[in-house]
């Protein structure tokens, strides 16, 4: 494979990285390209006595190694017509693509599983402290009215989505009163949720260039705007997990999940398996996890669905 063709593929993906809408809303990328082990600013706010302080915080991190691997054509077949380097190429960027995807969704799903149960410490009643308790007992509360998995009473489809919209924009002021940084702004669901809020009237199609279409076709997808949210559905997502994550993206220097890459340690090698084919392997040095000492820019709501409403 010649230079050029390396070259030329080094810069598609740093066009994947920098330029892809999708991870773009989900994360905030940055380039580092010095040492592994480095700090990461950002700002939150801290409540203190009576007052609302936003203080600047660091949270240290260590880029790491990631090997994309891919099977190529095997030596001597001649595909006329095709350029078939380049269609394993695009093989390899479909792979990185995935792979950032699958750990980012990752973390969107551990983080609202963990903010969806939050609950109280029962051997917190044992203390002698009133304070505690009843600081405790309203933890408790707030757990039960906005953690537990909502049923929805309803006969038809119309009540369905009118208690799921209600519960939604319940839970995007919540996160607003808690983070400070903004109501909720992405909704992840699954196929059969998804599919009753585009038949919402509350649901907005957007206009979907072709230069900022995904290059998968396999993972989680945008498919518009439902309550000024941008609506993502996730097809691995399981038919009957009907749960719907709130992100609020973050912003700047804001808690919230970050990729980080080092762009001069990205290299791509072909290597000849012993006359089966060609191994187009990619290099790369990143650090994708959630930065903030709280878990408040990701939420998690279960709806029970009514067994007749399909």
């Amino acid at each position: 494979m010649e230079d050029k063709q390396i070259k030329q593929f080094i810069n598609e993906h740093q066009k994947l990285i920098n330029d892809n809408e999708l991870i773009k809303d989900l994360c905030i990328i940055k380039e580092h390209n010095n040492s592994r082990l480095f700090d990461i600013p950002y700002l939150d706010f801290k409540k203190s006595n009576d007052y609302i302080t936003l203080n600047a915080y660091y949270e240290s991190v260590e880029l790491k190694d990631t090997e994309i691997k891919i099977s190529g054509p095997i030596d001597g077949i001649v595909y006329k017509d095709i350029d078939i380097h380049n269609l394993f190429l695009s093989s390899v960027l479909n792979e990185k693509y995935e792979n950032i995807l699958k750990r980012v969704c990752n973390i969107i799903y551990k983080n609202g599983n963990e903010s969806y149960l939050k609950t109280w410490n029962k051997s917190d009643l044992i203390k002698n402290k009133i304070t505690v308790f009843l600081s405790k007992y309203m933890s408790f509360l707030k757990t039960k009215i906005y953690n537990k998995s909502y049923k929805i009473k309803a006969s038809n489809i119309s009540d369905v989505l009118i208690c799921i919209k209600r519960k939604i924009s319940l839970h995007s002021y919540k996160m607003f009163s808690e983070n400070r940084f903004g109501n909720a702004d992405i909704i992840i669901t699954n196929c059969v949720i998804g599919s009753l809020l585009l038949d919402d009237i509350s649901f907005e199609f957007d206009n979907i260039k072709n230069d900022k279409i995904n290059y998968s076709h396999n993972g989680i997808y945008y498919v518009g705007k439902y309550l000024n949210c941008k609506l993502f559905i996730d097809p691995y997502l399981k038919y009957d997990d009907n749960s719907i994550y709130l992100i609020t993206s973050p912003k700047n220097d804001s808690p919230g999940i970050r990729y980080i890459y080092n762009g001069n340690n990205s290299n791509l090698q072909t290597i000849r398996d012993n006359g089966f084919g060609i191994k187009y392997i990619l290099n790369t040095t990143d650090y994708i996890d959630y930065v903030g000492s709280n878990n408040l820019m990701i939420d998690k709501i279960c709806i029970d669905m009514p067994k007749n409403i399909f």
